[in-house]
């Protein structure tokens, strides 16, 4: 789950809240049994639903999940997940992330535009995992929030940039000029999902030879065969042209960073999403049954245009956490209580 996901999950009062400690004097056994539970969940794509039936049945550690018995239980991406989680718990250093994105930069159309963001544009050494956006002069598309009696906070997606219909994903330029010519060259190892503008998977982490050029492709695709090598996460997220920095806002911030603007959005009447800056337009000449009204695209193509319409300066991708928000004059108070309303859950 990335950091929007998880701010909008906490903004609208969802999931991403602490789970509660176990009370003091509590059954030991029953200790044990959620400790493992929340152990389980902890690879990717594994629920808590999922994580008890293991339990139930027997499985004490992530290393069963191997187990037949316990991998027959799994559904195909959590499979995928439990293959490689070892290699997914291993930091990701920023010269690897560098190399990473080099390498998707001269297997791809050179038009494409590749940035790397979240953890390592906020600055961080390592990271679980890489994330990188894409856009290309071409994209240009920008969808509208669904219309939904005018609310200012509805139809903000969980997941940024997850696909709608499987038409859309088979029609994307992801799919068909990136994901494809990347999984020919060697580099993905699985598929964990798959959208229009988000997919996220396994890669080999990319590696060069003694005289300076890229592994042979047939070797690597030996070595995805046999599972020997680095891997780690990856995410690509392909933004509209116009999107952009509404993109790189979402795609950097941290979670409490992007609660925070996301309130300020939703307080001054307006939708921040992957997409753009919006606002509700009500339409008093369309029929009494229809939807009231419409969005209009306020801003998106710049990171300072969109905070500047939430009566923010430019704030440095390096400052996007919590820390910052704390320390600043702005009004981090939707964080701050946000922080309190989890503090008081635990």
């Amino acid at each position: 789950m990335s950091d929007m996901e998880t701010a909008i999950e906490l903004y609208e009062g969802g999931s991403g809240a602490s789970k509660p400690k176990v009370r003091k004097g509590s059954d030991p056994e029953e200790q044990q049994r959620k400790m493992m539970v929340r152990s389980l969940t902890s690879v990717p794509g594994l629920g808590p639903v999922t994580a008890k039936a293991l339990v139930d049945a027997g499985c004490t550690s992530i290393g069963d999940l191997k187990r037949p018995k316990f991998f027959d239980m799994l559904s195909l991406r959590q499979q995928r997940s439990a293959r490689y989680y070892e290699h997914l718990e291993r930091p990701v250093e920023r010269s690897q992330a560098e190399l990473l994105a080099k390498f998707i930069s001269e297997n791809i159309s050179c038009k494409f535009d590749v940035e790397l963001v979240g953890s390592y544009r906020r600055g961080a050494q390592s990271f679980l995992g890489v994330d990188i956006m894409l856009t290309h002069p071409s994209y240009v598309h920008v969808p509208t929030p669904p219309s939904k009696n005018g609310s200012a906070t509805h139809g903000i997606n969980k997941t940024p940039f997850r696909a709608r219909k499987l038409r859309e994903v088979q029609d994307s330029p992801l799919s068909s000029d990136v994901v494809f010519p990347l999984e020919s060259r060697g580099f993905i190892a699985e598929t964990l999902s798959a959208g229009p503008n988000k997919w996220q998977g396994i890669i080999q982490l990319p590696g060069r030879t003694i005289d300076g050029t890229w592994e042979d492709r047939s070797q690597r695709i030996e070595r995805i065969r046999e599972q020997r090598g680095l891997y780690t996460r990856l995410d690509l997220n392909l933004a509209p042209i116009k999107s952009k920095g509404a993109a790189l806002l979402a795609l950097t911030g941290d979670k409490e960073f992007n609660i925070d603007i996301l309130a300020k959005a939703a307080r001054l009447g307006l939708l921040l999403n992957e997409f753009g800056l919006w606002r509700w337009i009500s339409d008093p000449s369309l029929p009494t049954d229809a939807e009231q009204g419409y969005w209009t695209f306020v801003e998106g193509d710049s990171e300072d245009a969109v905070l500047r319409e939430l009566g923010m300066n430019y704030v440095e991708p390096t400052k996007r956490n919590f820390a910052y928000l704390a320390n600043s004059d702005s009004d981090a108070s939707t964080v701050k209580k946000s922080v309190r309303h989890r503090k008081k859950a635990v």
